[in-house]
């Protein structure tokens, strides 16, 4: 089992993705100890600014994880690329073809 603190600020700051948010993986191994451990992270912040406070926190229990094999999602990607640029590819051609056929019919 693992656990994840979630903390935020009290403002946040921009505009930007998680801006204001921040991940902790803690090291726990159960509930209580989880919660002892994001205290500790709390008092100090955590890679917060001094001048910003924390205004909310949450400790997400991981129970299962599901590893996304990138290498296969960006090949799926090119090979549906390869085949729109050929259907494309094939289009111009028919018209090219047909335009020629009219002209020397």
């Amino acid at each position: 089992m693992a656990y994840i603190l979630h903390m935020k600020q009290e403002h946040g700051c921009d505009y930007t993705i998680a801006c204001g948010q921040k991940l902790v993986v803690l090291k726990a191994t159960d509930q209580e100890s989880a919660k002892k451990e994001s205290i500790k992270v709390i008092d100090y912040h955590d890679g917060f600014s001094d001048s910003e406070t924390i205004s909310s926190a949450k400790i997400y229990e991981v129970i299962d994880e599901i590893d996304i094999n990138i290498k296969d999602i960006i090949e799926q990607r090119n090979v549906e690329a390869r085949e729109i640029e050929a259907k494309r590819k094939e289009a111009k051609e028919m018209r090219e073809y047909e335009r020629l056929k009219n002209k020397f019919e």
